[in-house]
């Protein structure tokens, strides 16, 4: 799971996009907690990743433009990244 935390006027990060690495494989999901008219999903991200034990990389794009991850990764957690 991949909680995020944006800076300034979207402390939620509605409309990031964060992609998981292993190998070929690319897992990609964007924030985006609305789902119909006056719902609301968890801002948390949850992806299925098979067997893997270890991600690549974790990259999140901003909705400001900005970039910014991190690097080998275990699955099986949730870990929360900051807009820097």
């Amino acid at each position: 799971q991949v909680r995020l935390v944006g800076d300034g006027a979207n402390p939620f990060a509605v409309g990031a996009r964060v992609t998981l690495r292993h190998g070929k494989q690319q897992f990609v999901q964007e924030l985006e907690p609305t789902r119909g008219f006056q719902s609301s999903v968890d801002y948390t991200l949850t992806f299925g990743v098979g067997r893997v034990d270890t991600l690549e990389s974790v990259s999140v794009d901003w909705p400001d433009g900005r970039t910014s991850g991190t690097t080998h990764v275990g699955t099986n957690q949730r870990i929360t990244i900051r807009e820097s």
